[in-house]
């Protein structure tokens, strides 16, 4: 359960439940994922995930997550502007890839200290929310690594809304993909012209869907959209079929038309892999609602 109130000693709290949700190896779509090892699937527990309701714009939220048994320590947040509110400034970051860090600190591992500190710097400054679009945790079927990726950007997401899209290392599968929950035929996107292979470990989008909650408007995590202040955000899957006539690029078209240029003139739109020449039906759709 969740706890919140606008008092910091969180007197006259407000208690939501929480839904809980897990995997299994089972669940999985290929190894590395579905083998049970210390080093590849491990028991991820339960994610627990609660909604809080009519929160006030530009207020400060206290509040702690736990059992009767535990409880975190107090965190907080600023509440978010209502629709149609004007806003003077809408202030986020967005990237892709990040991993984790541990010693030595080199390479891959020195990138992903240098921008889990600078995330949260800005976090503590004030932002209004954080794009994360693929390459989350590099896990690539190894539990263990999802457990120091969320430890790890627990005092960024505690005080910041942070929204994630899915790349390749997330997702990409070979096999089992009666098991991808998002609902991608056989085993998902995998273009002539394209390096679409088994990038994902096997993990097909499974631990990202149990971890991250997003709006229910498009396709879970896969890709959706949200507004915030003065901007009209769209989370867009390059791991998925964006071809004319494919059920994303039709969703696209959509939300892309249902933007009100008054109430978000701002809009972004992110994807993991970049847009080259192949896929210039997309540019050209995009710069259409430009």
């Amino acid at each position: 359960r969740v706890e919140y109130s606008q008092s910091p000693d969180l007197k006259s709290t407000v208690e939501v439940l929480a839904t809980t949700t897990t995997y299994t190896a089972e669940d999985l779509c290929g190894p590395r994922a579905n083998v049970t090892d210390p080093v590849m699937f491990q028991d991820p527990g339960f994610f627990h995930t609660a909604l809080l309701k009519d929160l006030k714009p530009g207020v400060r939220y206290y509040y702690t997550y736990g059992t009767d048994k535990a409880t975190s320590k107090t965190a907080s947040f600023i509440g978010p502007p209502y629709p149609d509110t004007k806003v003077a400034v809408t202030k986020f970051i967005g990237y892709g890839d990040m991993g984790v860090y541990y010693p030595p600190y080199n390479g891959d591992s020195m990138g992903a200290a240098r921008v889990t500190r600078a995330l949260e710097k800005e976090a503590s400054k004030g932002l209004d929310f954080i794009l994360h679009f693929g390459d989350l945790s590099y896990a690539r079927g190894r539990g263990y690594i999802w457990d120091q990726f969320m430890t790890q950007m627990t005092t960024v997401s505690e005080q910041v809304p942070y929204m994630v899209g899915v790349g390749n290392h997330e997702y990409d599968h070979v096999s089992g993909g009666e098991k991808d929950p998002s609902g991608a035929p056989d085993n998902g996107f995998h273009p002539e012209w394209g390096n679409y292979g088994s990038d994902g470990g096997g993990e097909c989008g499974v631990p990202t869907v149990n971890r991250y909650v997003s709006p229910d408007n498009g396709n879970g995590v896969f890709w959706y959209s949200f507004d915030y202040g003065l901007v009209h955000v769209i989370m867009f899957s390059s791991e998925h079929d964006f071809i004319p006539g494919s059920r994303q690029y039709l969703w696209l078209e959509r939300d892309l038309k249902s933007v009100d240029r008054k109430r978000t003139p701002w809009v972004v739109v992110t994807s993991h892999r970049p847009f080259i020449p192949v896929r210039t039906t997309m540019v050209t759709m995009l710069l259409g609602y430009t």
